[in-house]
């Protein structure tokens, strides 16, 4: 005797199949661009450690002290910019970046923070606060390669 109902089943099951195997991939993928998304917050986080364990190190060691730090940033961060004092600064001759970025420009100037990540919008939290630094010649400086670290009497030098 023959089942007449089978045959129907067959394509509901294959059709569910395809639906929960879509269902996969796109929540799959999902997932993947959020873990590179987290990926970069964490190397931007740690970098940011980092150096602050790195000038409260120095701070603490002989003046003249030096050492030459090169910067690891994901691509999308273009450079970071300090600026000597927490207090708003107007920024009579910025660095090249700031000229080209107004949004980051107007943020540095009336941030109370001193360490920032330009563009600023391309990073969750692009702006800290890192005591005892001081830059040697200017009010603002952006870096893109390296960071030269200099222990002083009572502060740090970044250069």
């Amino acid at each position: 005797m023959k089942k007449r109902g089978q045959l129907m089943s067959q394509p509901f099951i294959m059709i569910f199949a395809l639906v929960v195997g879509g269902l996969i991939l796109i929540f799959g993928t999902k997932i993947i661009f959020d873990l590179t998304k987290h990926t970069e917050q964490v190397q931007l986080s740690k970098f940011v450690n980092d150096l602050k364990e790195k000038i409260e190190q120095y701070y603490y060691l002989d003046e003249g002290s030096k050492e030459t730090i090169t910067l690891t940033l994901p691509k999308k961060i273009k450079a970071i910019c300090i600026k000597n004092s927490s207090i708003d600064t107007d920024l009579q001759d910025p660095p090249p970046i700031l000229k080209q970025d107004q949004i980051s420009r107007q943020f540095m100037e009336t941030s109370q923070k001193n360490f920032f990540f330009v563009p600023i919008k391309k990073a969750e939290f692009s702006s800290f606060t890192i005591p005892n630094i001081i830059l040697k010649d200017k009010e603002v400086e952006c870096f893109y390669k390296k960071i030269t670290i200099s222990s002083k009497t009572n502060f740090v030098e970044l250069s």
